[in-house]
């Protein structure tokens, strides 16, 4: 599930086709749903969003383009955001009209919505979903993610209740969590990882750090790529002493 410009060598195909001048749909659609969300993260890239009219786009107009882009070779679709991909009210719907054009579907969610009754309707479309948790104890999560210390538990029994529900109809999704790195909640990685891999039984957890120009936004401010070396290390070192 990790974002890397290196995942394109995994399609000679689409290379040779590119080099020959052939035609070369791309291999992903992203697909925004929504600027609905429930998160207030401090450091969102669309909080300028947040000032306008809460938009959705029309699932007519969704199943459209994703029949469009089964049509011209497109291979999978990631719902994201944007805002929270699970607000949209024909979210399953669209999820399972988008198996049925053959797309393989992924989905980058908070979690904090993706209740059971959702996941009961979308985990069997899905290939992979990634909760964005970016944090293991309540109090790192209200700072990145906005909320009170309560919505941190309530998006972890979602999560849970996702598990249980791929366990139980033995479903092939993949299942796991990302973390942004800030200059503030390093001192949670090892929490993060017990949660993750260890109490929520999630089959991955992806660490990657945060960007922004402005480095005295709230939230834990950016992270300072100068520190990436000390970041790894600490990581490395919590991996290698974990069981």
């Amino acid at each position: 599930m990790s974002i890397s410009p290196l995942k394109i060598f995994r399609h000679p195909g689409s290379l040779r086709s590119g080099v020959n001048n052939l035609h070369t749909p791309p291999i992903t659609l992203d697909m925004d749903l929504t600027t609905l969300c429930s998160n207030r993260c401090p450091n969102c890239t669309y909080l300028d969003q947040r000032k306008l009219p809460a938009r959705l786009l029309p699932v007519d107009l969704a199943k459209k383009t994703i029949k469009q882009a089964a049509d011209f070779g497109i291979k999978a679709i990631t719902f994201t955001g944007g805002g929270e991909p699970v607000l949209h009210p024909d979210f399953a719907e669209i999820v399972a009209f988008s198996q049925q054009q053959g797309l393989r579907a992924g989905l980058i969610t908070s979690g904090h919505d993706y209740n059971q009754q959702i996941a009961e309707k979308t985990l069997p479309h899905f290939s992979w979903v990634r909760f964005s948790l970016d944090a293991g104890t309540p109090g790192v999560y209200a700072a990145t993610h906005g909320l009170s210390t309560s919505h941190f538990w309530r998006t972890v029994d979602n999560i849970q209740k996702a598990v249980a529900i791929r366990e139980k109809d033995k479903l092939p999704v993949i299942l796991g969590a990302s973390y942004l790195i800030f200059q503030s909640n390093q001192a949670d990685f090892k929490a993060a990882i017990d949660l993750a891999l260890g109490k929520m039984g999630l089959d991955r957890l992806q660490f990657k750090p945060m960007r922004l120009a402005n480095p005295h936004l709230p939230g834990g401010a950016y992270f300072n790529f100068e520190n990436l070396a000390p970041a790894n290390k600490l990581l490395g070192e919590i991996m290698h002493d974990s069981p």
